[in-house]
């Protein structure tokens, strides 16, 4: 029996080679050798400068782009093929190589293929960039995330793997840098480098920063000489980077700084990515459902405490994975961060027992649930009128959008939540 299992899980195997190697065959053929590609990478704020520069290039150009989180060495060849994962079927993948075989003779006429580029682990990148090479790179910033056996043992590894994006640009390439991450701005590269910063003296930084439940806004300077206002619909400061990395990009393309800003100004981040929606009894939600980590979370919990509200002010926050040993004392630090901001800790799932141990040491009322669906229950039970409550959790084994769903004023709203598909829906 055990020998079976062996020879069934090495059939797997080769099966996924197969079709990993055939997509990627198949996917360089459909692009054009004028086509310029964009790299975006970084622990945090990808999908955010993703959709920016989307946002910004089409207004100019034509594009394409990952959709969702199809940023993998399986997502990137399956959003240049324009198809969606088989996910464990093997009859659907063989129907995926089938159409993109098809497709892989029409190439995609765009001018830009912009592409989030994900790393859980030691050779991810490298993986990639066997693939494609993009001639613009950005680097966004280096947090503790992907810590677990078999991931990274800390930042300078993180930043090594992710940062194989920026050493490998051709001399005539661009690479976008902040900054303000010391591990990011280090980065050698063949290519001219831009830094971007709202801290430090940098080629593009923001100044006169403002945020409320309307969005953030800032001046943003281009050198010495060139400045534009920037107002824009979406919540946390901490977008502000992946911003200025956008505007880089675009500036980089010919769009002029005005106009980067200009198309900016309706800019709404994907589902789960601090999105306000009306809550249940007059409250107000700040949708982080989409995933956490400690860079992230803290990001999130510094936006729930700028904000105004005569109510009170709650923290739903689902455990962050893959933290291995640090796991315990990273949710500890986020516990005490919560308890400065908020009325109210709720944690869902595993570590997040930890943040109630920090916030309760702090006299801030503390409630733990197993399950996302539990929290919503409860407080679908105890939301008040003016209440703000921020959402923030990891995807496995959390999913706090199921939580986020039982607390939406109008049930229809569901269709603004992230992970809705079909697959989702019955995982």
């Amino acid at each position: 029996m055990e020998k079976i299992c062996e020879n069934l899980a090495a059939m797997k195997n080769l099966f996924k080679n197969f079709v990993l190697h055939s997509l990627n065959s198949l996917a360089v053929r459909r692009i054009k050798s004028e086509t310029r590609i964009i790299g975006i990478t970084g622990s945090v704020g990808k999908t955010t400068a993703k959709e920016a520069v989307v946002k910004i290039l089409g207004s100019k150009f034509k594009i394409h782009a990952n959709k969702k989180s199809f940023n993998s060495e399986f997502g990137i060849p399956l959003t240049i093929l324009e198809e969606e994962s088989g996910f464990s079927s093997a009859t659907k993948w063989i129907g995926i190589l089938t159409r993109s075989f098809l497709k892989s003779f029409k190439k995609l006429e765009i001018d830009f293929l912009i592409l989030e580029m994900g790393v859980d682990k030691p050779g991810d990148m490298q993986a990639i960039l066997q693939v494609l090479r993009p001639t613009i790179g950005v680097m966004l910033a280096v947090k503790p995330v992907h810590l677990a056996a078999g991931q990274f043992p800390d930042l300078e590894a993180i930043s090594k793997e992710k940062g194989l994006l920026i050493t490998n640009l051709p001399s005539d390439g661009v690479a976008i840098l902040n900054q303000d991450d010391e591990l990011v701005s280090k980065i050698p590269s063949p290519a001219r480098k831009i830094f971007f910063s709202v801290k430090n003296p940098a080629a593009i930084t923001a100044s006169d920063i403002g945020e409320n439940l309307d969005g953030i806004c800032a001046t943003i300077h281009h050198g010495e000489n060139t400045t534009a206002t920037l107002s824009s619909p979406i919540l946390g400061k901490h977008n502000l980077s992946s911003l200025l990395a956008a505007i880089a990009v675009g500036l980089e393309a010919g769009i002029s700084l005005e106009e980067c800003c200009k198309a900016l100004r309706d800019f709404h981040l994907p589902p789960g990515r601090l999105n306000l929606l009306e809550g249940v009894n007059h409250s107000k939600i700040i949708d982080g459902s989409y995933n956490s980590n400690p860079g992230s979370c803290a990001a999130a919990l510094k936006t729930l405490g700028q904000m105004e509200t005569t109510g009170r002010k709650i923290a739903l926050l689902g455990q962050m994975n893959e933290l291995g040993e640090k796991s315990a004392a990273l949710h500890r630090e986020i516990g005490k961060e919560a308890a400065q901001v908020a009325d109210e800790v709720i944690g869902v799932f595993g570590d997040a027992k930890y943040f109630l141990e920090e916030a309760e040491k702090q006299n801030i009322v503390g409630k733990y649930f197993e399950t996302a669906t539990a929290a919503g229950n409860y407080l679908r039970k105890t939301l008040s009128e003016k209440d703000l409550l921020l959402v923030k959790g990891s995807q496995n084994k959390v999913r706090l959008e199921k939580a986020v769903a039982e607390l939406l004023a109008n049930p229809e709203d569901k269709k603004l939540l992230c992970r809705q598909e079909t697959y989702w829906q019955t995982h």
